[in-house]
């Protein structure tokens, strides 16, 4: 199954927003190991709505799979059909949610206010 990984970024560290990885059928997660053109790819179908993280399958031999990461040669993604694994909970009423904002040991910490952090979590307020 194909994951898309959030990080936190600091102010003048350096910084990759997003990565992708997998977990494999044995619970085991890989680190994907893409080349410039699989990345973009794969950034376009998550931004067309192609792919979604936890929803796709992505098709790869075990030769490709060396010391926790997956080099795949191509990027095959199926759709995720047996919907076991993510099976999400219908819930009713009020949901609560804390957004932390964590603050390293030196003091940095992301520049976004409050109300961005709530976008980035939960989308832009109408």
């Amino acid at each position: 199954t194909v994951l898309v990984r959030d990080s936190l970024c600091l102010p003048g560290q350096p910084c990759v927003e997003e990565s992708y990885f997998c977990e494999a059928q044995d619970g085991q997660f890989l680190d994907l190991s893409l080349t410039g053109p699989q990345t973009e790819e794969l950034d376009l179908m998550v931004a067309n709505g192609q792919a979604s993280s936890g929803l796709n399958f992505l098709s790869y031999s075990s030769s490709e799979v060396n010391n926790g990461t997956l080099t795949p040669a191509s990027i095959n993604l199926q759709s995720n059909t047996n919907r076991r694994r993510r099976r999400l909970t219908k819930i009713t009423g009020d949901s609560y949610y804390l957004v932390v904002k964590a603050f390293d040991m030196n003091g940095l910490a992301i520049s976004d206010t409050p109300q961005e952090m709530s976008d980035n979590w939960f989308g832009p307020s109408d």
